[in-house]
């Protein structure tokens, strides 16, 4: 052949190609190239994995990458292809892609010059050069090529007559050609594979100009296929051959061979004149006695010494000492680490430099498990730290070995199927009622477009109605799974033992840590160290919640010293409370927990281990064995040392290890590697292991059908095993976080607020939660709250500011050191003192309607009307020093609150609702409750814990979904609550015809129906439904009279009392003391009283004045 492509992006020129890199390289091969290019703009991101794959299928990679150049003064760029010649030039691409993407310079003809190994080829089309040559300025044009000629010794231009929109460049170099015919060199600008894929290129250019398919296809856009040779021929005018030939030319001079390893292990530099191994085993040496007792020391030598003398071996003391310097600093920092993550936890060595936390001799981890003697791979220790403070770590990483030797890692973001469809829908002008109804259909797990579309025969026929529509989904089969945009990894960091940016493509990162262009499995590939710093949300619950116990109660939790037997934290695991707790609040985790009930850390090891696809059908065996309900079973004797922690149940990967050890002899890395090939579906590994098993179980005593079965047992059970090293570390902190549920649950719900304030759903279920355990939450307070959510005693938690819609980090600091001075008397106080240009008059009605205002005794109505004249009058001291006494007389202000009426009890709510995302405020029928009762109306709660069948209930609706059924008929399902909880009410199609006209969201209804019980949650099926007026009901007193009896004759009194209250029925409750029993009681609903002077006086002369008192409660 005598034609080579020089002009191909790859999908990593993000919406401008759909040419995926394995596809591409393929194509190549099958139309019988040599080689083939890559010319990605300004960008390397694809590099990589194109001369890998071109190396595999023997087709010769050529790199290369676009620029926008400038030549001399001109303020507008030509684009200009390089291709590195050379390793050198390799290099020297990967230079002027930093310059570009990390320093954001400005690339000339002259910087180019200065690189070597670069071959350059000019195009002139699409550039100001095009105007050039059609003004025919030839001053101009051969001032631009003397320019280029004194800083480029070798250079091209393109000739592209077959993709080039207009004619004037390619006219012109044909009609130059006498002169130039050396230097031209045909290109195509390829941006697809096969001619069918260009709607999916037009689709995607089209996204990235914001426009709709029709509109770029009247610009007829450029671009082409791949094409084959003969194409090629057919399409090519026959003056340009000898610019077509000359691309196998420059073929011929681009000979790029990377060696295999670019990078080794960076060396730790702080080992104070010691050899890194030396420096290692003194401080694992040093820490020995101090983490293992005099009856476990020999023990704990042996191990180590085994490890230390595997790492030292593989040359992996540095990545030791790297991973204990980071963790110490950490520590150091007081940034909370987690105990352990990964395999890692079975390293004795990383337990003794403090990198995890975890015991593997007390929990009988395996160190192959983590780093194999048998299988040279890099170690690999993930670390969890706070997820607020993981930054600070990277930015010390940085600082310790330099800015340029760590970088963060690429990640990509790809083309997925609902928001291929969404952009699609904007490309192909796709109505708004069309594209809701494909978007429902994609809800399914599938791991296509296309399989949705083959599986679901209604959607399949839907589409094939509509041209467009089958357009479309045309377009979205080529463009789903294509890169999007990049972002950055969410752990993963590489350290050099050299400048990055020599060899490897960079970004600009942020907080000055660069980004690299190549994603993680390259950049492993080339020997870089990689490491995962993952921030996680449960250790920043555990930091805030031990330093908030500090500073309210003066009590210091060491995390790593808490108790491991308490038995308030293994009563809430054993009854599924587990909401919150990491890794255990799931509804089928809990169900787990329910039945295993655990009693130990190793139970929570082993549910942790258990609840996941395959081995969660054994979590019943585990629970029926471990309660003596089934027999165990250990398959072999000579396994029960290794599965009675178990009950006989193969729950953990290294459990494999051990029987294959155990059985067979196997070394604990010769059974690893056993363990991964039966993982991996090896075959021809497992074939070989199995022939040396059989005969390792021969020769130490089993016979042949003992060890086939045991064969056989390990093969079938393998992919259920999970890594225990992880399970135990992880559930460390499942345990921690459970600790300070039961002991500290203020706390902790204080902190898991706070860490869901800007998710509604789940912050109201927390505090539902919360109040179901008898623990206060209180109202937003323009005084007493805080940012996020803070305990004000052990049973009350206050809300947050920053929970609020609206309210920003900005107005509440700005609040927060207003009122620092004294707290705000009322809201023109408020407005008087805080800067209204911060906090201003949206986030003062907002604060108003989330009740944060109620604590200065006016209510919302009339503090929103109150907005415009406080805010007026606060402008008058706009000016005045923030440093002023505002106690000072001589700013009192006579205050006049305008009138206005209080708002409907459901408008005041609703208003609530609309700035917090549900009410906080006390629910409206906990005032009327004892009245409701009288009438026969039970709170949720007594119903469900009656478990009465036909219930009445008074509620409000919270939500409604309406759905229809198989006939075709309307139905609904409702969420309705009242103080106590919530339950799901199911509106069949008869009772729905009756009331749909007048229900709505947010009102309160009274309802009959019938309690039932649906895949473990119970529901009310509606029979009837009817509006409610909570004012139609007068509201429980908030006095409450107490008598004392006289002793002896209680009963008597109590009958007299009744019969007294019948007479005189009204709201308030009464409240019965027995001095005899030691006992007082709130009497029922049937006593309550008319609260009037001439009532008082009665009961006082029936029962004697002393013993009738009226105590006033609090609203």
């Amino acid at each position: 052949m005598s034609f080579v492509h020089l002009q191909v992006k790859s999908s990593y020129t993000y919406l401008n190609s759909t040419i995926d890199i394995d596809s591409y390289v393929e194509q190549v091969r099958q139309l019988g190239f040599s080689a083939c290019a890559i010319t990605d703009h300004e960008s390397m991101h694809g590099v990589y994995s194109f001369y890998q794959v071109c190396r595999k299928v023997g087709v010769k990679p050529i790199i290369g990458m676009s620029m926008n150049v400038y030549i001399g003064s001109e303020k507008r760029p030509v684009t200009i292809y390089l291709y590195a010649k050379n390793e050198q030039g390799y290099r020297s691409l990967v230079q002027l892609s930093n310059l570009k993407k990390l320093d954001h310079e400005k690339i000339t003809v002259e910087k180019i010059g200065q690189y070597e190994g670069v071959l350059p080829i000019i195009s002139f089309y699409d550039t100001y050069i095009e105007d050039i040559i059609y003004l025919d300025d030839q001053a101009h044009i051969k001032e631009l090529f003397h320019n280029i000629d004194q800083h480029l010794p070798e250079w091209y231009f393109s000739v592209e007559p077959i993709t080039s929109r207009r004619n004037v460049v390619t006219d012109w170099l044909d009609a130059n050609s006498p002169y130039y015919a050396e230097k031209m060199v045909f290109m195509c600008d390829v941006r697809y594979l096969n001619e069918s894929d260009r709607i999916g290129y037009e689709s995607m250019y089209a996204m990235d100009q914001s426009s709709s398919l029709d509109a770029v296809r009247r610009q007829a856009i450029s671009g082409i296929h791949l094409l084959s040779e003969k194409e090629v021929d057919e399409r090519l005018p026959q003056e340009w051959h000898e610019a077509k030939e000359r691309t196998q030319s420059i073929a011929d001079q681009c000979d790029v061979s990377l060696p295999e390893k670019w990078f080794s292990l960076p060396e730790y530099p702080d080992t104070e004149g010691q050899s890194s191994e030396s420096y290692l085993r003194a401080l694992c040496e040093m820490k020995l006695p101090k983490r293992y007792t005099q009856q476990d020391l020999q023990l704990a030598q042996q191990r180590l010494d085994h490890e230390l003398d595997v790492i030292e071996s593989m040359d992996f003391s540095d990545y030791f000492l790297i991973v204990w310097d980071i963790v110490r600093y950490a520590k150091q920092e007081n940034i909370l680490v987690g105990p352990g993550r990964g395999s890692a936890s079975g390293s004795i060595v990383a337990y003794l430099l403090g990198i995890i936390e975890i015991d593997p001799l007390k929990y009988d981890l395996l160190f192959e498990r983590f780093l194999n003697p048998e299988r040279r791979n890099m170690p690999d220790i993930d670390i969890d730290f706070s997820d607020y403070r993981r930054d600070e770590v990277i930015q010390y990483v940085s600082r310790k070995y330099g800015q340029d030797r760590v970088a963060q890692i690429i990640t990509f973001g790809t083309f997925q199927a609902r928001s291929t469809v969404r952009e699609l829908a904007k490309v192909f002008q796709i109505e708004k009622g069309q594209l809701t109804y494909l978007l429902k259909q994609l809800n399914v797990k599938a791991s296509s477009l296309r399989q949705i579309v083959q599986e679901n025969h209604e959607f399949r026929d839907y589409i094939k109605e509509s041209e467009r529509l089958k357009s479309m989904f045309q377009a979205a089969s080529i463009i789903e799974g294509l890169p999007r945009h990049y972002s950055t990894h969410a752990a993963g960091i590489v350290i050099s033992n050299q400048p990055l940016t020599q060899k490897i493509p960079v970004l600009e990162g942020q907080d000055l840590i660069t980004l690299t262009q190549f994603p993680m499995q390259q950049l492993e590939a080339v020997g870089l160290l990689k490491m995962d710093l993952l921030g996680l949300r449960n250790l920043t619950l555990l930091e805030r919640m031990v330093k908030q116990i500090e500073e309210n109660e003066g009590k210091k939790i060491n995390l790593n010293g808490l108790p491991l037997n308490d038995s308030k934290t293994y009563q809430l695991l054993r009854n599924g409370f587990t909401t919150g707790v990491f890794q255990l609040e799931s509804d089928g985790m809990k169900r787990a927990l329910k039945l295993i009930k655990p009693n130990e850390i190793e139970d929570i090891v082993a549910v942790n281990a258990l609840f996941r696809p395959g081995p969660m059908q054994f979590i019943e065996t585990f629970a029926k064995r471990k309660h003596g309900r089934e027999e165990l079973d250990y398959i072999h004797e000579d396994l029960e040392p290794i599965l009675n922690n178990t009950y006989g149940v193969l729950v953990y990967q290294e459990q494999i290890m051990q029987a294959v050890h155990k059985l067979a002899g196997f070394s604990y890395g010769q059974a690893d590697i056993l363990r991964r090939a039966i993982s991996k579906k090896n075959r021809d590994v497992i074939h070989q292991m199995k022939e040396r098993f059989i005969d390792g179980c021969l020769q130490n005593g089993y016979d042949e059908r003992i060890a086939n079965q045991m064969f056989d047992w390990i093969e079938r059970f393998s992919d259920y095993g999970f890594n225990k090293s992880h399970a135990a570390a992880y559930s460390i902190i499942s345990y921690q976080t459970a600790y300070f549920k039961a002991n500290y649950p203020a706390y902790f719900y204080s902190e898991l607020m706070s860490s869901v304030m800007h998710d509604h759903e789940k912050l109201e279920r927390y505090i539902k939660e919360a109040r179901a355990q008898g623990i206060q939450v209180l109202p937003p307070s323009i005084n007493n709250s805080f940012g996020k959510f803070t305990v004000e005693s052990p049973n009350q938690i206050r809300f947050g500011l920053l929970a609020i819609k609206g309210v920003g980090k900005q107005a509440y600091d700005d609040m927060f050191n207003a009122r620092k001075q004294e707290p705000f008397k009322n809201i023109f106080d408020f407005c008087k003192r805080v800067s209204l240009k911060v906090v201003n008059q949206s986030v003062i009605e907002t604060l108003i309607m989330a009740g944060a205002f109620d604590e200065t005794k006016r209510h919302r109505a009339q503090l929103l009307a109150s907005v415009m004249p406080s805010m007026e009058q606060g402008e008058l001291f706009s000016d005045i020093d923030g440093q002023i006494n505002w106690t000072d007389d001589l700013f009192e202000m006579d205050i006049e609150y305008p009138n206005a009426q209080p708002f409907p009890v459901m408008k005041q709510l609703n208003m609530e609702r609309d700035v917090i995302g549900f009410v906080i405020s006390e629910h409206p029928l906990s005032h009327i409750r004892r009245a409701l009762r009288k009438e026969g109306y039970l709170s949720i709660k007594e119903i469900l814990s009656k478990h009465l069948k036909q219930c009445s209930m008074v509620v409000s609706v919270d939500r409604i979904k309406h759905v229809r059924t198989k006939r075709g008929e309307q139905m609904a399902f409702l969420t309705l609550q009242d103080e106590t909880n919530e339950i799901e009410g199911v509106l069949f199609p008869k009772l729905h015809r009756d009331v749909h006209r007048w229900l709505d969201e947010g009102q309160f209804v009274k309802i009959r129906g019938k309690l039932d019980q649906r895949n473990g949650k119970y529901q009310v099926i509606l029979n009837e439904m009817d509006r409610f007026s909570i004012d139609s009901v007068s509201k429980t007193n908030q006095a409450k009279i107490f008598i004392r009896a006289e002793e002896g004759n209680e009963e008597k009194q109590l009958k007299e009392l009744y019969n007294f209250c019948q007479r005189h029925p009204g709201n308030t409750p009464i409240v019965y003391h027995v001095p005899s029993q030691h006992k007082t009681y709130q009497l029922s609903e049937a006593y309550d009283v008319s609260y009037t002077k001439e009532v008082l006086e009665q009961l006082k002369g029936k029962f004697q004045p002393e013993n009738v008192k009226v105590k006033t409660l609090q609203p």
